[in-house]
């Protein structure tokens, strides 16, 4: 999958690590050997035999008790093993991202989609964990309308985002722009900071999960030619006089230099393109 047509060269694989299993199996196999030594007595309880007799080699060793209790407690032990390995295999389950120069393909389960990067029109960035930068990315074409999520879980997960958001960017400021000339309105989503709050740790921007922050109610930014409908807020470009990007928030300032529209960037889908988007059409109406 190195090389596609139509997509061009494979930029790079996220998948779900495999390092976890690894360390599960080490553990699966340790406590396995231990219970197979023991099966074949080659460890015997203090009060039969007080050394370790393994391939006519002895070592003293200091275990005691009964068989059965001595086998209950490997027992306990493998099983927990199991549980640690089957975890580590639930954990390595999931969707894997080939990321390409027009595109990406995504393997679930034997099935590949494709989606081209000019046909992603949502994309949002959040952070989860203990991560301050953004370290998941959610995008969808709204035709189909089904979010794929990249999570933290996914290997180079910043590589993914960066390439991603900068493709988007691009692709998607292009696509704005012909529809404006057309006379038609270009949709941005955000979510409200009320909305945002409910699922971020006390204040910060750490969202719960993928789902809880793609399950919000979404608000819309309407954005014409010459001006954004912003919920009931009708405002003029040519009346914003500028706008400040502070603290991982954008604030639309009016003429009078006094907030006319703010809100969290965490919650503000295609926060970049917007951002472009905004810039050109204050600049344009400027020009005029």
């Amino acid at each position: 999958m190195n090389n596609l047509p139509g997509l061009g060269i494979l930029k790079s694989k996220h998948g779900p690590p495999k390092i976890f299993v690894f360390f599960a199996v080490g553990i699966f196999v340790f406590l396995s050997g231990l219970a197979w030594l023991i099966y074949v007595n080659a460890i015997i309880p203090a009060e039969e035999q007080n050394h370790l007799s393994f391939s006519s080699v002895i070592y003293n060793t200091n275990l005691s008790g009964e068989i059965d209790r001595l086998y209950w407690v490997i027992i306990l032990i493998m099983v927990i093993a199991i549980a640690i390995l089957l975890a580590a295999v639930s954990f390595t389950i999931g969707k894997t991202y080939y990321l390409y120069d027009k595109g990406i393909v995504i393997e679930n389960s034997g099935q590949l989609k494709t989606i081209l990067f000019e046909d992603i029109d949502d994309l949002g960035l959040f952070s989860s964990g203990n991560s301050f930068n953004p370290n998941n990315i959610a995008f969808r074409n709204r035709r189909e309308g089904q979010w794929e999520i990249m999570t933290a879980r996914n290997r180079h997960i910043f590589k993914a985002i960066d390439l991603i958001s900068s493709y988007h960017k691009v692709l998607f400021t292009a696509k704005v722009f012909k529809e404006l000339k057309k006379g038609n309105r270009i949709v941005f989503n955000y979510i409200s900071d009320p909305d945002l709050n409910e699922i971020t740790a006390n204040g910060e921007h750490f969202a719960k999960s993928a789902n809880s922050f793609l399950n919000l109610p979404q608000k819309e930014i309407l954005v014409y030619r010459h001006h954004l409908i912003i919920d009931e807020l009708s405002l003029r470009i040519a009346d914003i006089s500028h706008f400040f990007i502070d603290d991982e928030r954008i604030s639309l300032y009016n003429k009078d230099n006094k907030i006319a529209f703010t809100t969290s960037l965490m919650g503000f889908f295609s926060s970049e393109s917007f951002i472009t988007v905004l810039h050109r059409l204050i600049r344009m109406s400027r020009e005029l």
